[in-house]
């Protein structure tokens, strides 16, 4: 974030020292909302996993939803959309007993 923080001071600067054309406001404008964006995914990428247990164990082994059994897997690599751009997450899975089944993701059931 650092870094982050050190462009936007740097934006302020050259928007702050030039002369206020409409062509330099939409200049500074874009970068912003660039800025801005790419700071929010950042923290919607931290703050996602702190959504789930961190370990395991802190999770049932088995679950029970619309009457069908799953059991916990692996954390899979998954990329969520979000407003401020694409996130990618290690989330827990459950996967159905059942043959052919859709695996359950607690996070997306919340």
């Amino acid at each position: 974030m650092s870094g982050s923080l050190a462009h936007g001071t740097k934006l302020i600067d050259q928007f702050l020292h030039q002369e206020p054309t409409p062509q330099h406001m939409a200049t500074f404008e874009r970068e912003l909302h660039r800025l801005l964006r790419e700071v929010g995914r950042r923290i919607m990428a931290w703050a996602l996993p702190h959504r789930e247990p961190a370990g395991a164990e802190e999770m049932p082994s088995r679950l029970w939803w619309k009457e069908q059994a799953s059991r916990r897997r692996r954390k899979p690599r998954t990329t969520i959309a979000t407003l401020c751009g694409p996130v990618v997450v290690w989330r827990r899975l459950y996967e159905p007993l059942a043959p052919r089944a859709r695996a359950i993701p607690p996070l997306e059931l919340c």
